[in-house]
């Protein structure tokens, strides 16, 4: 089986990130997800997200709607992993 994934980093404020993690568990099987680098005097926190090609459009939607009310940066652009 050849599954194809795709993947981002994220930053959000650190205030925020409990939010964050909230609304992508609810989500249930839309992602995997882990926050990186974590240095707890940061005011954000970087979150690597990866899910299956498949959801792609639904993690998209997900993660724009949380931008119009939390600034989050992409500091990885969704990308494809494997083919």
């Amino acid at each position: 089986m050849n599954t194809r994934l795709i993947k981002t980093v994220i930053r959000v404020p650190q205030k925020d990130s409990a939010f964050i993690y909230f609304i992508l568990e609810a989500h249930d099987n839309l992602c995997s997800f882990s926050t990186v680098n974590i240095n707890k005097e940061d005011p954000y926190r970087d979150i690597e997200i990866t899910a299956t090609k498949d959801f792609e459009e639904e993690l998209i939607h997900v993660l724009n709607r949380l931008k119009q009310d939390i600034h989050i940066t992409e500091i990885i652009p969704l990308k494809l992993l494997s083919s």
